[in-house]
């Protein structure tokens, strides 16, 4: 934190809420069956783990949808 202080001294730093985009850690969490290992990944990312489910939900409706034409 020093070396920030002493570098960027007055200046406003803005960082990220989040590290990893959700579809990355939705990747991750893909990988995994477990619902409880899936809640740690997305807890470590920033996010919650209905917010994930619901990205993958979506993924397997739209890839569903998409073998039916």
């Amino acid at each position: 934190m020093l070396k920030l202080f002493k570098h960027f001294r007055g200046d406003k730093i803005e960082c990220p809420m989040r590290m990893y985009r959700a579809e990355y850690i939705a990747d991750l969490a893909k990988q995994t069956t477990d619902r409880r290992e899936r809640a740690k990944i997305a807890r470590a990312g920033g996010y919650t783990i209905k917010f994930i489910e619901g990205i993958l939900s979506k993924r397997k409706n739209e890839n569903d949808g998409k073998g039916e034409m």
